[in-house]
């Protein structure tokens, strides 16, 4: 609100003076009349480039150029990362050809950016709807991980840490494991109504007998 507050390079000028003296005296004046030009800067909005990330045999595409999320737990700079490092495996496997090692590294890493992008995109759902598609898949998963590590992986953020793991494998694992939960979930509710059922029949037979 302060810094939206400074229209002017004056304005500026006085902010920076009273929050951060430290730095009195390091701004001209354009540069304070340009600081109080400036809009407001926005996230990105959630988006990937598609199924191709390559042009020919002369050109690829890396990092935040392949996809745009909001800086949640790095995974957008590992990503980037992680593209260098495909890319450098693509070209290693084709043994230096571009025209076979691009399009081999397009079709890898367009899935994994797509996986990002939803991923990130579920995570930034506000309100009851983020409760849903974030806190509490990361509860489920660290339940049924715990109790059952031979059936449930952890959580998705888990997955990433293993550099092993794609990110359209780990989105792939948690859908699966969610499946299961589900199918645990409504067994337990069937078992539940059944052993209900059971006791009430039970108990009706006794009164009426009685």
């Amino acid at each position: 609100e302060r810094v939206l507050g400074a229209q002017t390079g004056a304005e500026a000028k006085q902010m920076f003076n009273q929050y951060l003296p430290m730095f009195n005296g390091c701004f001209t004046e354009q540069a304070l009349d340009s600081f109080a030009q400036k809009t407001a800067a926005k996230f990105p909005k959630f988006q990937y480039c598609g199924k191709k990330v390559h042009y020919g045999s002369s050109a690829v595409v890396l990092g935040d150029a392949i996809h745009s999320v909001k800086p949640f737990f790095g995974l957008g700079v590992n990503s980037a990362f992680e593209d260098v490092t495909e890319l450098g495996k693509c070209l290693d496997e084709c043994q230096g050809s571009l025209q076979d090692a691009l399009p081999l590294y397009s079709n890898r890493r367009s899935k994994d950016a797509k996986a990002l992008v939803e991923v990130s995109k579920a995570y930034n759902r506000p309100g009851f709807l983020g409760f849903v598609s974030f806190i509490l898949p990361l509860i489920l998963d660290r339940f049924f991980s715990s109790k059952m590590p031979w059936l449930f992986a952890g959580t998705f953020l888990d997955l990433c840490k293993d550099p092993k793991v794609r990110f359209s494998e780990a989105q792939r694992r948690k859908q699966i494991d969610r499946s299961l939960q589900s199918f645990l979930a409504l067994s337990l509710l069937w078992a539940a109504g059944w052993a209900i059922n059971l006791l009430f029949q039970a108990t009706r037979k006794a009164v009426v007998g009685v």
